[in-house]
C-alpha cells in the first residue's frame, strides 16, 4: 500500500490549518489595536488628564490639537521627548495595557 498520498493529504491539511490560526491571531490583533484606538479617541475628555500626567512635557495645545487621534498623540510625545516614532507608539501602548 502506497501512503504517500497519504501524507501528502495530511501535510496538506496542516498547511491549511496553521494558516487559518495564523489569520485568526492576526484578526484579533487587529481587532485589539481597533479597540485600544477607539478608547483614546471615544473617550478623550476622559483621557486627558492621565495623559497629561503621563507624558507632562504636552502643552494644552497640543493636546487640543490631537483631540484623541493616537497617531497624533504619537508624533507629539515624538517631537516633545525626542524619540522615534516607533519609541512613542511603544510608549502608548505600554501606557495603554497598565490603564
Amino acid at each position: 500500500m502506497d501512503i504517500g498520498p497519504c501524507i501528502k493529504y495530511v501535510h496538506a491539511v496542516t498547511i491549511y490549518i496553521v494558516s487559518l490560526l495564523k489569520a485568526y491571531s492576526l484578526s484579533v490583533h487587529f481587532k485589539e489595536i481597533r479597540m485600544n484606538r477607539d478608547i483614546i479617541e471615544g473617550n478623550w475628555k476622559q483621557v486627558v488628564g492621565k495623559v497629561k500626567e503621563q507624558w507632562g512635557k504636552l502643552t494644552d495645545d497640543d493636546l487640543d490639537v490631537i483631540e484623541g487621534k493616537r497617531d497624533i498623540l504619537a508624533g507629539k510625545i515624538q517631537e516633545r521627548y525626542g524619540i522615534t516614532l516607533d519609541e512613542a507608539e511603544k510608549r502608548i501602548k505600554d501606557w495603554e495595557r497598565g490603564h
